[in-house]
């Protein structure tokens, strides 16, 4: 085992522990995170089986492999976080126009003895 491979070993269970630790996921999201590592761990102590998987499917190099792997990951990420914040944009708008609506019946609701109701300064 050379230098390298303990240090990036650790630097993958650190990476895991990190996102069990502080991020909230689903169940399956953490299964992903799981096998990746696990994946990745394996082809860091044994690098020459990235080449020989490389080979039966027909690429020239494991990193290549790797890489090609990396960037179909990378894209998927992308579109995940692209459609979470749509629809985070989309609860925003909906939350934002009950306010207004709520609002906009409070002020032309006639008055009824009750507190009265100031319109917003500033």
């Amino acid at each position: 085992m050379t230098l390298i491979q303990p240090l990036l070993i650790l630097l993958v269970v650190a990476a895991v522990w990190l996102y069990m630790s502080r991020l909230r996921s689903r169940l399956a999201d953490r299964g992903i995170v799981v096998v990746i590592a696990l994946a990745g761990i394996l082809l860091i102590a044994f690098p020459y089986m990235s080449t020989a998987l490389a080979h039966k499917v027909g690429v020239g190099r494991g990193v290549d492999l790797i890489i090609y792997l990396c960037l179909i990951g990378l894209a998927f990420s992308v579109l995940l976080a692209f459609s979470r914040l749509r629809l985070l944009e989309a609860h925003l708008t909906a939350a934002v126009r009950e306010l207004a609506l709520q609002e906009a019946a409070l002020r032309q609701a006639p008055h009824t003895g009750g507190p009265a109701i100031y319109p917003p300064t500033g």
